[in-house]
């Protein structure tokens, strides 16, 4: 029904094929469709069915001619890149739902805490002193409502003199995300707003923009 392996190229990737007899309703829903422990050092990747089938919404949505060769039992291939930062292949945001740490011992405790507490609520501030982590308690929070839900993006408002400080701190603890910067020109349309909301993680604007 369909087959999922890593492909080690100059660029690796992830090769989803949807077959002919391919059922989205034939998916077991509490399953573990792939997992992968050795590809990454510190990161493990894993599908499990809620994922797949947000994957498969996902090309459907965003791809015309899968969409087409799905609807006539045609057999599909989609590849997901696996290389970090490149940001010019397509369906790069899609790591961002499949790849995790696999161990958090670089927290600590009080930012276990404050994780969990980001997650837990509708409506949080953390109030922590400066330099105690803020930044990467926010960022790993998002990564795991994001793996739970499977959300598009987040945006990110911050003063202008933040905006660099928050690029390098998601190429440092997401390093498999992806984001843009919002620009004037962005914002007047709603089309590209639209688009950019798909193809990132992470959507950042400083407030000057936003008032």
């Amino acid at each position: 029904m369909f087959s999922i392996k890593i492909v080690n190229e100059d660029i690796p990737y992830l090769e989803i094929v949807f077959h002919s007899d391919f059922s989205l309703e034939k998916i077991n829903s509490s399953s573990v469709i792939f997992e992968n422990t050795t590809f990454f050092k510190e990161f493990y990747i894993k599908i499990n069915a809620h994922t797949f089938r947000s994957i498969f919404n996902y090309f459907m949505d965003n791809d015309v001619t899968f969409s087409m060769q799905i609807r006539r039992n045609a057999g599909v291939k989609k590849k997901i890149p696996l290389k970090f930062y490149n940001y010019d292949k397509k369906h790069y945001c899609l790591l961002f739902w499949i790849i995790s740490y696999k161990k958090l011992d670089f927290l600590y405790t009080y930012q276990k805490i404050g994780i969990n507490f980001l997650m837990n609520n509708s409506l949080a501030i953390l109030a922590d002193d400066m330099g105690l982590g803020k930044t990467i308690q926010a960022l790993l929070a998002v990564d795991s409502l994001n793996k739970r839900n499977c959300y598009f993006s987040t945006i990110i408002v911050c003063p202008n003199s933040l905006v660099a400080n928050w690029k390098n701190e998601i190429r440092k603890w997401l390093p498999y995300s992806k984001f843009t910067e919002l620009t004037n020109l962005d914002l007047d349309r709603l089309n590209i707003l639209q688009r950019l909301q798909i193809e990132n993680n992470f959507l950042i604007i400083n407030y000057e923009k936003v008032v």
